[in-house]
């Protein structure tokens, strides 16, 4: 492996990125999915998701300033605490897959209106990943995987109250904040499968055989 490896796996909201990091982490010993999801975070970093549940609670109690400190907290908090894990996973000799990177929480900081310039200037030093994979999904698909609204929080939609129109025009805008954010990066699109399955399947090839090409130009 060579030294600073590290993919990203990104795309929309309800794209089925935690899905296939989930099976990557039971079927590919040579890569660790790294997340700072409740299900995938590494135990020893699990105190992020107190800091985090925190930083969300200080957001909706208080006024519109406490709701942009909070999103300017949770930014770094969430950048930093996958930096941190890559860095562990790297040393463990295994290649990390990292779930969207700082790319989505900034994307969505900037849509929100919860990012400053110190922010933006210290996530420019951040390493940029070996390759990135992205994982589009339909605004329409997406709102019927998260059932309709009733499984989203505040960060997946305009306003304070979920709706369709709120959900689909933040997706739309999410889209292409997110392309923005990654147009300096070496990335591939996947499209939508059948299956999950299907779609690990092609991650984990995608890795592979991006990584003997770059073994074979590297020797040559």
């Amino acid at each position: 492996m060579s030294k600073n490896e590290f993919w990203v796996l990104l795309g929309p909201d309800y794209s089925g990125k935690s899905s296939v990091l989930t099976r990557i982490s039971e079927t590919a010993p040579a890569l660790q999915p790294v997340s700072c999801d409740d299900a995938l975070i590494a135990p020893e970093h699990a105190s992020y998701l107190e800091r985090r549940d925190a930083l969300l609670a200080f957001a909706r109690e208080g006024n519109q300033r406490q709701f942009q400190e909070a999103g300017i907290s949770l930014l770094r908090l969430t950048a930093q605490c996958l930096l941190e894990q890559i860095s562990d996973v790297s040393a463990s000799g295994r290649i990390p897959v990292v779930d969207s990177y700082y790319y989505k929480v900034l994307s969505k900081a900037q849509l929100l209106g919860t990012v400053d310039q110190n922010t933006l200037g210290w996530l420019a030093s951040f390493p940029q990943p070996t390759g990135l994979l992205y994982l589009d999904v339909s605004p329409e698909t997406a709102w019927q995987r998260c059932s309709e609204g009733s499984d989203l929080n505040q960060a997946e939609h305009y306003g304070t109250a979920p709706s369709k129109d709120a959900f689909l025009r933040f997706q739309k805008d999410l889209r292409h904040r997110l392309k923005a954010n990654i147009a300096h990066v070496p990335a591939i699109d996947i499209a939508p499968a059948s299956g999950i399955d299907v779609l690990v399947d092609v991650v984990v090839d995608l890795i592979t055989q991006q990584r003997k090409r770059d073994a074979y130009h590297q020797a040559s």
